[in-house]
């Protein structure tokens, strides 16, 4: 879950001491409420939810906002904060949005990130353009088809609004491995756990648990590591069947039953714990 915990009129949603401009202004809890606080708590008496916080870089109310060394210094500080009294945070957003006649400033994210990683190794970074997870490039919540995980960093820039279209697709031919994340709304969220508890129930028993496999060719010998009858285990991330690199040639694999089976639906699914490699399937 993740908390706004500054907008981009600056209003802060916690305690800060280096602005007047928080929840002491506000008649809740005669001033002396956390919001922040008050979400990690609740968090973690509902099972341990993991906590993300979004920072806005742009700031409307504060008027460091336009000098660079002085707002750069009180936006780190209130990252500190954040980051220190809060206990593990799982992520940090950071964007490059800002208005059409907002001051000319400089942020500096690289020292932004470094500090994070530096306070809370494990953290994820979000933001337009890395380094752990990237913005999708519209407020829809699309991702592109096709939609890859993999791109090139050297490619992106924070608040370049030439390069959505490459944020929202990625690339097949990437170096990094940046997943995208975009808004979801409840009502898709709530459909897709229904699907998932779909698909539990589908493939509770793998009927081919069983069977035999043949295939047209395998690297290795039939004890290795790339056997076709991987293909059949329960192990989704890391077993695979690998033919030989042959060019130009099909490859088949056969499934052989010793009893009759009956079914209507079969999964077939790369390692995706290598990464993403099949654009498209065969119609």
């Amino acid at each position: 879950m993740i908390l706004t915990a500054k907008h981009h009129d600056g209003f802060c949603l916690w305690p800060s001491k280096y602005t007047g401009h928080f929840v002491e202004s506000s008649p809740w809890k005669n001033g002396h409420g956390d919001v922040v606080q008050e979400l990690v708590n609740a968090a973690k008496n509902h099972g341990g939810i993991d906590v993300g916080l979004y920072l806005s870089p742009w700031d409307r109310h504060d008027k460091r906002y336009g000098n660079d060394l002085e707002y750069n210094g009180y936006y780190m500080a209130q990252l500190q904060e954040l980051l220190n009294k809060y206990g593990s945070i799982r992520e940090i957003w950071f964007d490059g949005a800002k208005g059409l006649n907002a001051p000319n400033m400089s942020s500096y994210f690289s020292d932004w990130f470094s500090m994070v990683k530096e306070l809370q190794a494990s953290i994820n970074i979000f933001s337009d353009a890395d380094p752990d997870v990237r913005w999708v490039g519209n407020e829809n919540g699309f991702a592109g088809d096709s939609y890859w995980s993999t791109i090139n960093r050297t490619s992106l820039s924070i608040g370049n609004g030439n390069i959505v279209d490459y944020l929202n697709t990625g690339d097949p031919e990437g170096t990094d491995w940046l997943p995208a994340e975009c808004l979801v709304s409840e009502d898709d969220a709530q459909r897709l756990r229904e699907f998932r508890g779909a698909i539990d129930i589908i493939f509770s028993i793998n009927l081919a648990d069983k069977c035999l496999t043949k295939a047209s060719s395998q690297i290795g010998d039939k004890d290795s590591d790339f056997r076709a009858q991987n293909v059949l285990d329960s192990d989704h991330l890391w077993t695979y069947w690998a033919s030989k690199d042959e060019e130009f040639k099909d490859n088949w694999i056969e499934i052989k039953c010793i009893d009759e089976l009956r079914f209507n639906v079969i999964r077939i699914q790369e390692a995706i714990g290598l990464g993403q490699r099949i654009e498209q399937e065969a119609k």
